[in-house]
C-alpha cells in the first residue's frame, strides 16, 4: 500500500517537476501522513462501532475511542 502512493507521489511530482530537495521532503513525510490518516479513519470507525453497539447519546463511544489510544499515548 505504501509503496502505491510512494509511486502515485512521485510520478506527480516527476509530471510537476519540483526541485530534488522538495522532492525527498515530500517523499519523506509521505508515509508518515498516510499512517496518520489510516489511523484516523480507524479511531474513527471504532466509535461509530462503539455507537452503533451500545447506542447513542452516552459516552462510551468515547471511553472505546480513549481506550485504543491508550497505547499510543503510553509509547510517548
Amino acid at each position: 500500500m505504501f509503496a502505491a502512493i510512494y509511486y502515485a507521489v512521485d510520478k506527480a511530482m516527476g509530471y510537476l517537476s519540483c526541485f530534488p530537495q522538495f522532492r525527498a521532503m515530500i517523499l519523506a513525510t509521505v508515509p508518515n501522513a498516510a499512517q496518520a490518516f489510516i489511523a484516523a479513519a480507524g479511531d474513527f470507525y471504532t466509535w461509530q462501532l462503539a455507537e452503533k453497539i451500545y447506542g447513542t447519546g452516552g459516552n462510551i463511544g468515547w471511553a472505546t475511542v480513549s481506550h485504543t489510544l491508550a497505547p499510543d499515548l503510553a509509547a510517548c
